[in-house]
């Protein structure tokens, strides 16, 4: 079962935040080779999306609200959980 928790970077605690930065270096910079500012300006402004299972995050999107609708950033499942459905029921 995946526990599933919105907050806004306010609400993240020290451990979510740093299971998220893990995550989302391991995905997009080590993985995808993109060399940018992962950890940037607006994740203040986000809400995240946290998805973890057996204690460990294994889905994760940001999330922005603007004029009735939603614009998704950074979502990842982590390689683990691949293939498993976690993606799509992180974005329902």
């Amino acid at each position: 079962m995946i526990n599933w928790q919105v907050k806004p970077f306010e609400q993240l605690t020290t451990p979510e935040f740093y299971d998220l930065a893990y995550e989302r270096t391991r995905t997009f910079v080590v993985a995808q080779k993109r060399v940018y500012q992962e950890i940037d300006a607006i994740d203040r402004t986000a809400q995240h999306i946290l998805g973890y299972q057996d204690g460990h995050l294994i889905a994760y999107a940001r999330v922005f609200t603007e004029q009735g609708h939603a614009t998704f950033g950074r979502v990842l499942t982590v390689p683990e959980v691949r293939g498993q459905g976690v993606g799509r029921l992180l974005m329902q």
